[in-house]
C-alpha cells in the first residue's frame, strides 16, 4: 500500500529531516513544509 510506504519513508528518513530541518528553514523559510510534515506524522 501507498500508505505504508510513505510511512516506512518518513520513519526512515525522520532523523535525516530533522537534521536537515534546520538547513531547510534558514534557506527556505516554509512553515508550510512543516506542518504538512507534522500532519504525515
Amino acid at each position: 500500500m501507498v500508505l505504508n510506504w510513505l510511512t516506512h519513508q518518513v520513519n526512515a528518513m525522520s532523523q535525516t529531516w530533522s537534521y536537515t530541518d534546520s538547513h531547510i528553514s534558514v534557506l527556505i523559510p516554509c512553515p508550510r513544509h512543516s506542518l504538512t510534515l507534522a500532519h504525515i506524522l
